[in-house]
């Protein structure tokens, strides 16, 4: 099993002040095929995710990841994993990063 990214980015979508927590969603560099995340789970079960759904908590400086919408590798192709997945589906993981050095997000209103 295995992951690797190319260049992407997390955008911002809400911050909690009162939890210093931060709600992101992953976007890629263009279409998933240019800048989704690449996961081999298995022989013959690989696929792209992107729209990967992360939290940022200042408290504890922990980026946790728990949804990603799932690919096939190839733009018009199917997902190679007999049947498991299907293209555009919505699949649920557990990762989590501790930050170092930590990170303060805070965010300001107008």
């Amino acid at each position: 099993m295995g992951t690797s990214m190319v260049p992407n980015h997390l955008a911002a979508q809400s911050f909690n002040a009162s939890t210093g927590t931060t709600t992101f969603i992953h976007r890629s560099g263009g279409t998933v095929y240019s800048g989704g995340v690449f996961a081999a789970f298995a022989p013959g079960c690989s696929f792209f995710v992107t729209s990967i759904a992360t939290t940022y908590t200042n408290a504890t400086s922990t980026l946790k990841s728990t949804t990603a919408k799932a690919y096939p590798l190839n733009e018009g192709g199917s997902i190679s994993c007999a049947g498991l997945l299907t293209a555009g589906e919505t699949i649920t993981f557990a990762a989590e990063y501790k930050v170092a050095p930590a990170i303060k997000i805070t965010a300001t209103t107008t």
